[in-house]
């Protein structure tokens, strides 16, 4: 499988992934307090969701990058897939109306993400601050090609008690999009 980047098919990689929310992450705090992040990063971004999808389509740095789930395990673990890497060719503004001629009800969020990437037992691991103008939150995601990894450390964080979630649902719950309103 591949993706468009900058005119050319780069190689795609599927992963197994699951992320908790809270203000309290309990244990899983603890263990990523006594560890040093491989990295830690700032960016501005600007998430476009969608009434009809929880697809990740975000602009950072310049690029459009597309992620859509593509599969739901029995126990909520979700294999996303990436179909977009490319420079963005169009602003925010311009790709709403793209959506909106398209009939589609998009909402373009401005998002302040802080994150520190880790690795645990053979996963990616973010532990991320996002600020909205409409609220906040705090996330850990942990990702893998191998969904039996994903599992183990889920289950060692504690998050196997958790719904699974994703940013684009957070971003859309945290904004009140596409919620049904009585009339």
């Amino acid at each position: 499988m591949s993706a468009a980047s900058a005119g050319r098919t780069v190689a795609v990689v599927p992963r197994w992934e699951w992320r908790a929310f809270g203000e309290r992450l309990g244990a899983a705090d603890s263990r990523f307090d006594a560890l040093a992040p491989e990295a830690v990063r700032e960016s501005d971004e600007v998430y476009l969701l969608s009434a009809l999808s929880d697809a990740s389509v975000k602009l950072r740095d310049g690029l459009l990058d597309v992620k859509v789930l593509r599969e739901v395990s029995a126990d909520g673990l979700e294999r996303w897939e990436p179909v977009v890497k490319a420079p963005a060719g169009l602003s925010p503004d311009a790709l709403g109306a793209l959506a909106d001629g398209l009939g589609v009800e998009t909402l373009a969020v401005r998002v302040h993400k802080r994150r520190a990437h880790y690795l645990l037992d053979g996963c990616m691991a973010e532990r991320s601050e996002i600020r909205t103008e409409h609220g906040a939150a705090r996330t850990i995601g942990i990702e893998s090609e191998d969904p039996e990894l994903v599992r183990k450390v889920v289950a060692e964080l504690g998050f196997d008690t958790r719904r699974n979630g994703s940013l684009p649902h957070e971003l859309k719950r945290l904004a009140g999009f596409g919620e049904r309103r009585p009339a």
